[in-house]
């Protein structure tokens, strides 16, 4: 339905942290209905193993890159087919969006799951 009017959807603040940390996300650990749930991160898409080839990742890991690079570096909310301008901090900077600001906080064991070295 937002898409068709030129909206993007409306997320949450606990959205953007289960998208990249999964069963991890403080969220998926209290809330009672996500605690029995085994939740995939985006984090651990993009440093997947491959079960074929040692030290290499598998094909979809390039993928999960390039989606976790959008929603951090590109992606802009937009509402009626305009696109809704950052808020601008008291330095001048433009606000990270969502989920910039959830990549930011995680922890580095949360990062090593990326496996970067392998990129």
């Amino acid at each position: 339905k937002n898409f068709k009017n030129g909206s993007t959807p409306e997320f949450y603040d606990d959205d953007y942290s289960l998208l990249m940390l999964g069963s991890d996300s403080p969220h998926a650990q209290y809330d009672e209905d996500l605690a029995e749930l085994k939740l995939y991160s985006l984090l651990k898409a993009c440093g997947e193993p491959s079960k074929d080839h040692i030290q290499s990742l598998k094909r979809s890991a390039k993928s999960a890159m390039a989606l976790l690079k959008y929603l951090v570096l590109d992606y802009a909310e937009m509402k009626d087919g305009a696109i809704i301008q950052p808020s601008v901090d008291s330095s001048g900077q433009a606000e990270l969006n969502g989920f910039a600001h959830a990549l930011c906080t995680c922890t580095v064991s949360h990062l090593k799951t990326m496996n970067l070295e392998l990129h």
